[in-house]
């Protein structure tokens, strides 16, 4: 472990990389980071934007989770790895040193990881998924903006999102007891002009170098997108804070922009 990292960060990866049943590295590992930051990483287009050597020192006090390929920007800050099996690539297993949480819709995924020798802390299924259109969609978390669902994580469950931001990364930001979650490069989506066609959202990685590619639609956007003004609500009433560093989210517009941590133009 880094010595340059706090204790916080250093005794969270250690809690949730042990070799014991997730029920008590869950009980081990609350409110770890009770009164701090939490900094989400998605993998929108904006992400190639953010100042990553500006909000370094920030990183290195605060509970830092990685939604996929952002590993790969901030590598050894990361305290948690969040993975799925869509728009999956190859990533250097052998340097990700934080534990890897996995979430899974087919009984084939467990396979697939341990064929491909891919490091594993934990594999929960989605349950409560339903299809992906409209009527599907409004099951789900941010459908029902059913934010109680995020306390299920106790119980080994990752309800659908739809997304891992929904199923995992603010259920273990919460878990952590943060008071403020800052939400990087997460920009939902791009709104396509056929609207009823499914389509490859735009990343800040090429397309063309992942596999398990995973459509996603304008009604699955514009269904998140909705659902965060009443999710930054709920968390005041919680006494967290919720803001985001993108340059062009779809986020409510309730929500602090912190433009600040985004490279200047030239």
């Amino acid at each position: 472990m880094d010595t340059k990292l706090g204790f916080r960060k250093e005794l969270f990866r250690n809690t949730l990389n042990l070799e014991v049943p997730l029920e008590v590295r869950l009980r081990l590992s609350k409110n770890i980071f009770s009164g701090k930051k939490a900094f989400i990483f998605a993998a929108g287009p904006s992400l190639s934007l953010v100042d990553i050597q500006k909000l370094s020192p920030l990183l290195n006090e605060n509970l830092v989770i990685c939604i996929k390929q952002s590993v790969n920007v901030i590598q050894n800050m990361s305290d948690l790895l969040l993975m799925n099996f869509c728009n999956f690539s190859g990533y250097n297993w052998s340097e990700i040193r934080s534990p890897v949480i996995w979430t899974s819709f087919d009984k084939g995924h467990n396979e697939i990881i341990k064929e491909r020798q891919l490091k594993c802390n934990a594999l929960l299924p989605v349950i409560e998924n339903a299809k992906n259109n409209l009527e599907g969609l409004s099951t789900s978390t941010a459908g029902k903006e059913c934010w109680g669902n995020f306390q299920r994580l106790l119980d080994g469950k990752a309800v659908w999102g739809p997304g891992l931001m929904y199923e995992l990364a603010i259920p273990f930001a919460l878990h952590s007891g943060v008071e403020h979650i800052c939400l990087v490069g997460w920009d939902i989506g791009t709104l396509s002009k056929h609207e009823e066609k499914a389509f490859l959202n735009e990343h800040f990685y090429k397309n063309d170098n992942v596999e398990m590619k995973t459509k996603i639609t304008n009604q699955e956007i514009d269904i998140v997108a909705k659902s965060t003004g009443s999710l930054k609500r709920w968390l005041a009433e919680q006494g967290i804070d919720l803001s985001i560093i993108s340059d062009r989210s779809l986020v409510d517009s309730s929500i602090r922009r912190e433009d600040q941590w985004l490279k200047k133009e030239v």
